[in-house]
């Protein structure tokens, strides 16, 4: 009576959402050298604001978080040591 029910997700919206993820996942894993090139782009992009140790430098894309049956967005992840930063 208080409690209300989570909505059950339907088995096609399920299924959508498992094949936009294996989609992804193809997309990316075809693709090294947009890779390549975003990490690339992303170091030039960040050693014009701060000092930075390109050999600790780690940077991937996240498969999309599939929730409660929602699709996110993929998520970039930045991870580098801050050596200093640049006065402009």
């Amino acid at each position: 009576m208080f409690w209300r029910k989570k909505e059950e997700q339907k088995s096609g919206e399920i299924a959508a959402n498992r094949l936009r993820l294996v989609i992804y996942q193809d997309r990316m894993r075809d693709r090294p050298e947009l890779m390549q090139q975003l990490t690339q782009d992303m170091v030039e992009v960040l050693k014009s604001y701060v000092d930075i140790d390109e050999a600790e430098l780690d940077i991937k894309i996240s498969a999309p978080n599939a929730q409660n049956g929602d699709v996110d967005a993929p998520t970039l992840e930045v991870n580098t040591p801050i050596k200093g930063w640049k006065t402009r």
